[in-house]
C-alpha cells in the first residue's frame, strides 16, 4: 500500500502543526508538507499456514517506510514566541534550522530543511538508522490427538516470538534541535511513534493447552 499525508505547517486533522516560515503567510507554499505520521509505503502479512506433521505457523510481518520529522534551529528565529527545548521528533511551531549550521556534535543542518523533510538519523553508537518499521512475530504451534484415551482429548504446544528479528524501530525519534549535542541521535524508541509496543527486544514465550 502506498500514501501520501501532506499539510500545510506538516498539520493534519488531529496533530497540530510543526512549524512557520512566515507568521504573516498563513498558506505559505514552503509549509506544503508531510505530516508527522506521513507513510509512502507500508505491507502487512498475516497468516495461518500448515506444515507437514501437523506443525502449524502464524506470521505477521509489518514494513513502513520511515516517517518525517523537522530539523529545527533551537531557538525562536521568526519570533513567534516559540522556543523549542531541543528533545523530541517535532517541536509545535519550532522553525527549521539554517542549512549549514554546525551542530555541537560536528553534524550539520542539511540543505533540504524543510517542514518534515528528514526520515531517519544516527543511532547512539553512531551508526546511520533509516527510520524505516519492520516487525515480524511468529507463532507455532502443534496438536497431539488423544483420541485414542478419551474422546475430544488433545494437547497442544505453542511457541511465540515477538520481533523475531530483534530489531529496534527509532521511526521519527531523532533529536531536531540543531543546538542540541544529540542532533539527529535517536531520542527514544518509536513506541510512542506508532502507538504500539514495537521496539520491545526479542521475546519469546511456550504455551501448553489442554483439551479433554
Amino acid at each position: 500500500m502506498g500514501s501520501q499525508a501532506v499539510g500545510y505547517g506538516g498539520a493534519s486533522g488531529e496533530f497540530a502543526a510543526t512549524a512557520r516560515y512566515d507568521q504573516f503567510k498563513y498558506l505559505d507554499p514552503r509549509e506544503l508538507a508531510p505530516t508527522v505520521r506521513d507513510e509512502r509505503h507500508r505491507f502487512t502479512f498475516s497468516g495461518v499456514i500448515d506444515l507437514p506433521g501437523g506443525l502449524q505457523i502464524s506470521p505477521i510481518l509489518q514494513i513502513a517506510s520511515p516517517r518525517p520529522y523537522t530539523l529545527n534551529a533551537g531557538s525562536d528565529l521568526n519570533r513567534d514566541g516559540v522556543n523549542p527545548s531541543g528533545s523530541g521528533a517535532n517541536i509545535q511551531g519550532a522553525d527549521p534550522c539554517v542549512p549549514g549550521t554546525v551542530a555541537p556534535n560536528g553534524r550539520v543542518c542539511p540543505q533540504n530543511t524543510g517542514i518534515n523533510s528528514q526520515t531517519g538519523g544516527y543511532d547512539l553508537d553512531g551508526n546511520w538508522q533509516s527510520g524505516g518499521f519492520f516487525l515480524l512475530d511468529l507463532r507455532a504451534s502443534k496438536y497431539f490427538n488423544l483420541g485414542r484415551v478419551r474422546e475430544g482429548m488433545s494437547i497442544g504446544l505453542f511457541f511465540e516470538t515477538l520481533n523475531l528479528t530483534n530489531r529496534v524501530n527509532f521511526g521519527n525519534r531523532f533529536t531536531p534541535s540543531v543546538r542540541s549535542s544529540s542532533f539527529m541521535t535517536t531520542a527514544g524508541l518509536a513506541t510512542t511513534t506508532y502507538g504500539i509496543t514495537a521496539a520491545s527486544p526479542l521475546q519469546a514465550q511456550v504455551g501448553l493447552r489442554f483439551t479433554f
